[in-house]
């Protein structure tokens, strides 16, 4: 019943419909509403026109808008979905990048950071930078590189920065010495480091920013500097065992006069007593002199065969005032102008277990360096030291001198280290490896009230009878 209704509706108004469709169909497919209205202003100029032939236009531009939005939303979606897709390829591409070019940064050999501003504050540091100055990253990031490093001031590392971010001129630099302590100089935070500074920009080409990098080069350098000193060292090494090849040869040469004069020396003293010459004459204290004196230069001459030989020391019970005695007398000889005042403070009955004539060398070795370091002193004053501590002796060689640097402190007993300009650099040495061969120790120090002292330890000869004759005084 229907059907038909639409049927005789559209075939009695055919003509006017298509026109009305046609108008709903540009309508929808334009979705341009004044269209519309034009539709419906038209229906009003012309009354033949019923209500429901411009609802049955309507409703069918309707449709066809419908359909029109769903298809254009469904294609919008399609494009969304394609943005959106696009977009977080991009986006992990992107990371991609980021993560690798921070690996990179990373991971370099080389120490990087970024500093942002006039002030230069840390931005980001990579962990070669951490290594490089000692500290991790969290103690840089947004500090300025001033407050950081104080020391830094001092060497005009600052300034030239400044330049770097006014000008925009990059900086290098090699072989640049710099303390990165954080408070003030200390010898571990010395570097030596190859250095660049750029101008970091942002995307406009203004600079914000300063790029360093560079190579820490401290290690390199400090092989280097030990490759030269080990082959001075060897070629010293090669004039030292020439002298102790000469050595040898002069001890067995000299031995033979030595015991002449010690010979001589004797029966002169033995002449003089026939001829009944008085024992307080000074011929006598001579001739003991030159006897005792004959006698100890042919000790040392045994000495020497013995240490040329590598002999094994020969230790025995020894009174350390008697050590002490007889290496003032030796070291002090040349010091007759400038003799400095000297103090001794040695119990009488205190024995060490020793190679006398060793512990002799060592003691004169530390006096007469003691006297030389006093040599141009306004007070020149001496002080030897010897007490018990445990199963030890310490004996301890003080002055009143300018005292030693921190790096000579450091390096005072190896080989071929010298303060002296006309120094071998041997004797410190020598001595470390007599008293260490004696199962004791030795080390220096400066004094708080100026001057150095040198201590060294051997072992007590008898523990038993020294606390014996301590309690007897």
């Amino acid at each position: 019943m229907v059907n038909r209704g639409w049927t005789r509706f559209i075939a009695s108004r055919g003509e006017k419909l298509s026109i009305l469709i046609a108008a709903g169909l540009l309508a929808c497919l334009s979705l341009r509403y004044e269209l519309f209205e034009q539709l419906i202003a038209f229906s009003a100029t012309h009354e033949a026109w019923e209500l429901d032939e411009i609802f049955v236009v309507v409703f069918f531009a309707g449709l066809c808008s419908t359909a029109l939005l769903i298809l254009r939303a469904r294609d919008l979606r399609r494009e969304v979905a394609a943005r959106m897709t696009f977009e977080a390829a991009e986006h992990d591409r992107v990371q991609r990048e980021r993560d690798r070019l921070h690996n990179l940064f990373e991971q370099s050999p080389s120490f990087m950071a970024i500093s942002y501003g006039a002030d230069h504050r840390f931005e980001f540091v990579n962990s070669a930078y951490e290594t490089l100055v000692q500290r991790p990253r969290e103690r840089l990031i947004g500090r300025t590189v001033a407050d950081v490093f104080p020391a830094v001031l001092r060497i005009g590392i600052i300034p030239i920065m400044d330049d770097v971010f006014r000008t925009g001129t990059p900086f290098s630099a090699r072989h640049v010495r710099i303390n990165l302590a954080e408070d003030y100089e200390d010898p571990q935070f010395e570097r030596v480091i190859n250095w660049v500074c750029h101008p970091y920009r942002n995307s406009d080409g203004a600079i914000v920013g300063l790029f360093s990098e560079g190579t820490d080069i401290t290690e390199q350098i400090a092989a280097e500097e030990q490759v030269r000193r080990l082959t001075s060292e060897l070629i010293h090494v090669a004039r030292v065992s020439a002298m102790g090849t000469m050595a040898s040869t002069l001890a067995h040469e000299l031995n033979q006069p030595l015991t002449a004069i010690t010979n001589y020396a004797a029966t002169a003293e033995i002449v003089c007593k026939q001829r009944e010459v008085a024992e307080d004459d000074p011929l006598f204290a001579a001739l003991s002199a030159i006897k005792g004196a004959s006698l100890r230069a042919g000790d040392i001459i045994r000495r020497l065969r013995r240490m040329c030989a590598r002999e094994t020391a020969k230790t025995q019970p020894v009174r350390v005032a008697d050590l002490v005695d007889d290496a003032l007398k030796l070291a002090l000889i040349n010091f007759a102008e400038r003799r400095p005042t000297v103090r001794v403070s040695v119990p009488p009955s205190l024995h060490v277990l020793a190679d006398p004539i060793q512990i002799q060398q060592v003691l004169v070795n530390l006096v007469r360096n003691a006297a030389e370091a006093m040599a141009d002193a306004p007070v020149r004053s001496l002080r030897l030291t010897a007490e018990a501590t445990g199963a030890l002796a310490e004996i301890s060689v003080s002055d009143s001198g300018p005292g030693l640097s921190r790096d000579a402190l450091g390096r005072l007993f190896e080989p071929f280290t010298t303060t002296k300009a006309d120094g071998m650099g041997i004797g410190l040495s020598i001595s470390r490896t007599i008293v260490e061969s004696h199962g004791g120790r030795i080390s220096a120090s400066n004094a708080p009230e100026g001057g150095c002292t040198f201590r060294f330890s051997l072992r007590l000869a008898n523990q038993r009878a020294h606390a014996e004759a301590e309690a007897a005084d």
